[in-house]
């Protein structure tokens, strides 16, 4: 019987022993009662405050970088707002200029009345025999429709100037103003020389330039030449003249 009762202790003592180490187990002690996993805990305790510290030093550069990156975005807005508005401004004042401009000619015009309208009618056509005639050879106007002769492009650069038409004992010419020379007709068949239009040194003196011509009536504006005679010219230097009337 003692015998029994010693058996059935050590079972017991057993499975209480086996509760304990199962128990210590749980509550992470050493399997043979040593201390806890005090440091374990604590690393892995530092190391997760060390992943979640970077993690919001990240966002927070990612929300810097975007803010500082609105900041600049809004300022360039505010700056293009203000070139918008002073544009604006800028546009309004040449539009008000304009219409300033525009009512002071819309006044003057309306001042002006029929004045306006009779300086157009000055400006119609010319009177047909104060036209140019344009022939196949030479342009031609009428003598009695031009009043002034302008001279240029002459070789001999003194010819070159304005000519006014002048009448002496019913013959028509033209004289250099502020000048000698003269352009003047001549039958030229009593000195064995052609009908033309010459440009002297002085009326009726010694040619410079001539243009061959039948009709004293008119005057040819192109068609020039060197006059080169023995006797009676004094040649000018190429290129010849042209002439135009001059308003």
């Amino acid at each position: 019987r003692s015998h029994r009762s010693a058996r059935v202790a050590a079972i017991r003592h057993r499975r209480s022993r086996g509760a304990v180490v199962i128990m210590d187990v749980r509550l992470g002690y050493h399997h043979q009662g040593g201390e806890p996993h005090l440091e374990d805990l604590e690393q892995q305790f530092r190391k997760a405050c060390k992943t979640a510290l970077q993690e919001i030093e990240r966002r927070q550069g990612v929300i810097q970088s975007r803010l500082k990156r609105v900041s600049k975005e809004r300022k360039e807005l505010a700056a293009e707002r203000r070139q918008i508005e002073d544009e604006s401004a800028s546009l309004e004042l040449q539009q008000a200029d304009l219409d300033e401009k525009l009512a002071e000619l819309s006044e003057i015009r309306n001042q002006l009345g029929s004045g306006a309208r009779c300086w157009l009618s000055c400006c119609n056509r010319p009177a047909k025999d104060a036209e140019l005639d344009v022939s196949r050879d030479h342009s031609l106007a009428l003598v009695s429709a031009v009043n002034v002769l302008r001279v240029k492009g002459a070789g001999t650069h003194e010819v070159n100037g304005s000519y006014k038409k002048e009448c002496d004992n019913g013959e028509t010419y033209f004289q250099q103003i502020g000048g000698r020379k003269a352009i003047y007709f001549s039958h030229g068949d009593t000195y064995g020389l052609p009908n033309a239009w010459y440009l002297g040194e002085v009326h009726r003196g010694q040619g410079k330039y001539y243009c061959k011509h039948d009709d004293e009536s008119t005057i040819p504006f192109a068609g020039w030449e060197v006059f080169d005679d023995e006797t009676f010219s004094r040649p000018g230097d190429h290129p010849p003249p042209l002439l135009e009337p001059e308003s």
